[in-house]
């Protein structure tokens, strides 16, 4: 998505606020001495920290960390990604509700073109079919491949959609390449996180084949009965030579998740990310994907009836307008009275100086 200009709103803070009002139903206790058997959702505070290595193997300059708050329930995921502040787009929010996968940008306006016509729109986001996509870019694949993706994928080796773009990149966020996933713990229980594993261009046994990429749990934390992952690497690797004994793989990036708290919760509900304002989404849901500027996310019908045309936000029913009509209310039963009394006033004196008039 191409943007004119782009700005970052003030009360990004106060939206997740609602957010996670509206995604989760009651909120846990931390879990340190929690004894709360129930576990059917688990929410994370942490931090990732990435790292660039030259073809040489010299590290490049340091990264800003980048926080997240996430909170899983099987294939239902809703995660907050939050970067530099001092640029656009520092807040993302990336969710799974179990059919679909999305983003939203709040604060990334800007103006895009509807034929002849411009049109402004205040956030940014997409909408992709499935439980799964490329998650090459940026800090989410490491996260996702750690945290989210057991329900998917599950802790056993076999061929995977490549979802680090690890084999080149996909066309619109749909993986069609696969790449061999190597675990070495399969039979684990009471644990959540990521094991041992490693991310091969095909089956290394019996074949020779090349490391892409790996992830490797360092440290846990057990609470509850659970074993819970709370610091791991991911690795992705140069595929310019062939690894073996005498050509270790050289390291390209590496990803260090940390989690700083973590508490169990009673459930998820409702994780698409809400549209506060007219937002410029681009949709990939099957069989009428496109683009569309509007105040929420449209439904299969609405997408039908739509995707001839370009979508403008006036163009569609648009769910604050609502909002707006009960600000008219109440602004006219605000007024109403005042009008009534400042033309009472102004009646009673005009009819006081009538009446001094008659009666000099």
């Amino acid at each position: 998505m191409e943007c004119a200009q782009t700005r970052v709103k003030p009360y990004i803070g106060i939206q997740w606020i609602i957010l996670s009002w509206a995604v989760i139903a009651r909120a846990g206790v931390p879990l340190t001495g929690v004894a709360d058997s129930d576990r059917s959702a688990l929410h994370l505070d942490g931090e990732v920290h990435r790292r660039v290595f030259q073809p040489n193997g010299q590290q490049g300059s340091p990264l800003r960390p980048t926080t997240f708050s996430m909170t899983v329930s099987g294939g239902t995921w809703l995660v907050r990604l939050v970067g530099d502040t001092n640029y656009p787009g520092a807040v993302t929010d990336v969710a799974c509700n179990g059919t679909n996968i999305y983003i939203m940008v709040p604060g990334a306006g800007g103006t895009t073109m509807a034929g002849n016509s411009t049109v402004p729109f205040a956030e940014s986001g997409a909408v992709y079919p499935g439980q799964i996509k490329d998650f090459s870019a940026g800090v989410m694949g490491p996260l996702w491949w750690g945290y989210c993706s057991t329900y998917v994928l599950g802790p056993k080796s076999g061929f995977v959609p490549d979802f680090l773009g690890l084999l080149g990149p996909s066309e619109n966020g749909f993986v069609s390449e696969k790449v061999y996933v190597k675990c070495n713990n399969e039979k684990l229980t009471d644990y959540f996180g990521p094991v041992q594993a490693m991310l091969y261009e095909t089956n290394p046994i019996p074949d020779v084949a090349r490391l892409l990429a790996e992830i490797d749990p360092i440290g846990t934390s057990r609470s509850d009965g659970l074993n819970i992952v709370t610091n791991y690497l991911v690795v992705k690797y140069y595929q310019d030579i062939s690894s073996s004994a005498e050509h270790l793989p050289r390291p390209m990036e590496k990803w260090e998740v940390t989690i700083t708290r973590f508490y169990f919760q009673t459930n998820i509900v409702g994780v698409v990310p809400t549209i506060t304002d007219a937002a410029l989404i681009d949709d990939f849901e099957k069989p009428n994907p496109g683009q569309y500027v509007a105040h929420h996310w449209l439904t299969a019908a609405e997408r039908k009836v739509t995707a001839a045309t370009p979508v403008l936000a006036t163009s569609l029913p648009l769910p604050n307008l609502h909002t707006k009509i009960k600000r008219a209310i109440i602004l006219t039963i605000i007024l109403t009275p005042l009008v009534l009394i400042c033309y009472s006033q102004i009646r009673s004196r005009r009819q006081k100086q009538k009446a001094n008039n008659q009666n000099p």
